[in-house]
C-alpha cells in the first residue's frame, strides 16, 4: 500500500508541474471549462499512472503487460514516470497553444474530450483486469 500512496504522489507532483505550466505559459486566463477539462484529464492521467507503476511492481499478480506502445510490454519505473510527465505536460502544452493560436473554441474542447475519453478508457481497462488505487481515509 506504501507504493500505491508513493505513486499517487508522485502522480500529484505531475499534475501540479502540469498546472504549473498552465500558468508559467500565460494560460491561467483560459476559460473556466478548459480548465476545469485540462485538470480532469491531468487527474485521470495521474490515476493511469498510480496503477501503471503499482502493475508494474506486481506483475504475476495481474498477468499484466503493458499495452500501450510507446512504454513497451514490461516498461521500468523510469520510462513509465518520463513517460506520464512528458505526456502531461505536452497535453497541458498543446492546449494553452490551442487556446492562445486562436484555435475555435470547439477545437480545444474536442482535444480535451478525446483525450479523457481515452484516460478514461484506459482506466476501465484495468478495473476489467481488477485493477484499481484506492485511497483510504483515516480518522
Amino acid at each position: 500500500m506504501r507504493d500505491v500512496i508513493e505513486n499517487v504522489l508522485s502522480a500529484a507532483g505531475w499534475l501540479a508541474l502540469a498546472i504549473g505550466l498552465l500558468a508559467l505559459c500565460g494560460c491561467a486566463s483560459l476559460p473556466k471549462e478548459t480548465l476545469y477539462e485540462e485538470g480532469a484529464y491531468q487527474v485521470l492521467s495521474a490515476v493511469d499512472a498510480a496503477e501503471t507503476l503499482d502493475l508494474v511492481q506486481h506483475p504475476g499478480h495481474w498477468h499484466w503487460y503493458e499495452t500501450n506502445p510507446v512504454l513497451g510490454k514490461h516498461p521500468s519505473d523510469g520510462r513509465i514516470v518520463t513517460y506520464f510527465a512528458v505526456s502531461g505536460v505536452a497535453h497541458a502544452g498543446v492546449t494553452c497553444l490551442l487556446a492562445q493560436s486562436g484555435a475555435p473554441p470547439w477545437v480545444t474542447r474536442a482535444f480535451e474530450l478525446v483525450s479523457i475519453g481515452i484516460e478514461t478508457r484506459a482506466l476501465a481497462n484495468n478495473a476489467e483486469r481488477g485493477v484499481s488505487v484506492s485511497f483510504t481515509v483515516r480518522r
